[in-house]
């Protein structure tokens, strides 16, 4: 569960969904039907008045094939060109790269948990010094 620390920060969440669920031209039961959950469900997220966990937001952010990040703040992030100068680092990389399809989706969906939690701990802290 995410603590909401301003009413702000909260009704980002809900509004982006809802916006993107429409732009996609999907109906809040159509999502809810694609999520295995009920239409109710996601109308309390689009209203705000529930914070969906990490794992529901990674499955609308699949289903609506946006990041979480853009999710979260309505902003989308540019990947620049990447440079990796860490060897072992490089190495892990192509050790992943080599595991079954089903392994490397699993461990990739533990990195996206971890990183999704640390991106809204540094989402909520700029927004606690923007407001405090």
């Amino acid at each position: 569960m995410i603590f909401v620390l301003n009413k702000g920060i909260f009704m980002i969440i809900g509004d982006n969904i809802r916006k993107i669920r429409k732009e996609k031209g999907l109906t809040q039961k159509e999502v809810a039907a694609k999520l295995n959950t009920y239409p109710t469900n996601i109308n309390r997220i689009e209203n705000n008045k529930y914070t969906p966990s990490v794992t529901v937001l990674m499955k609308i952010a699949e289903l609506f094939e946006v990041s979480i990040d853009y999710l979260v703040t309505g902003k989308e992030d540019k990947l620049d060109d990447i440079k990796i100068e860490d060897k072992n680092l490089i190495e892990r990389f192509k050790m992943i790269d080599s595991l079954d399809e089903s392994e490397r989706e699993a461990l990739i969906t533990i990195i996206d948990s971890m990183l999704t939690k640390k991106k809204f701990k540094d989402f909520f802290q700029k927004e606690i010094a923007v407001t405090g």
